[in-house]
């Protein structure tokens, strides 16, 4: 009876070692994973940051919003020809658009110090203001935040937009929204001149003369 206790004991204790070995192993994959996975994270932030740092980022930004003050230009001297000149408007995103609101990244954008305002950005809505272009944002961010964007966009220098379209709840179809909704500006008497957004769903579909698709410093997804 005692060699048999003996050895069920052993066997016992040899299954509690494989199980703590067992456990350690999978432990230490987890770490190793997390470690990778934060490795990745870093890494990609700092590709980004000297994205950003080195001047290529802002430089490809200034470039798209030159073409599209290029063709705003064109348009208005066009307009001004017509006897019946037409409503002229722009359409502008708003995350990574008109405003910063990735918080990973916000810090190492110089634009994103005052209130997450993209400041060239900000510089093309004053100058299509000025010349009496309507402008309408069109966000996919969703419509229990109105107050929230209205706050930032206002504290960001923006003012005196002609609409403000946000995502209504339990919608999933963001292009189809935003494509409902230049549909809708053109019925009530508008002539979109210019589709401006980081995300090519934002550009998706007709009602509009030039989609504009500005650089993000990071990726979207």
């Amino acid at each position: 009876m005692t060699d048999t206790k003996h050895i069920a004991d052993h066997t016992k204790c040899r299954r509690k070692r494989r199980v703590s070995v067992a456990l350690s192993c999978v432990f230490l994959l987890l770490g190793c994973l997390w470690v990778v996975r934060r490795s990745d994270v870093v890494q990609d932030a700092w590709v980004h940051f000297d994205y950003v740092d080195s001047g290529t980022y802002h430089h490809r930004l200034i470039r798209q919003l030159k073409g599209a003050r290029s063709y705003l230009d064109f348009r208005l001297r066009q307009n001004a020809r017509q006897d019946s000149p037409q409503r002229l408007a722009l359409i502008m995103a708003i995350d990574e658009t008109a405003l910063v609101d990735d918080a990973m990244y916000r810090h190492s954008l110089r634009e994103s110090r005052q209130y997450g305002v993209m400041t060239p950005v900000r510089a093309f809505y004053g100058y299509a203001k000025s010349k009496g272009v309507a402008i309408f944002f069109v966000s996919a961010r969703g419509a229990r935040r109105r107050d929230e964007t209205e706050k930032w966009l206002q504290k960001a220098g923006y003012r005196q937009w002609n609409g403000l379209f946000l995502i209504p709840k339990n919608t999933t179809n963001v292009s189809q929204f935003k494509q409902q909704q230049r549909a809708y500006i053109e019925r009530i008497g508008y002539k979109i001149i210019l589709n401006i957004g980081t995300n090519p769903l934002d550009l998706r579909g007709e009602n509009a003369e030039l989609p504009v698709l500005l650089p993000v410093p990071y990726r979207l997804y």
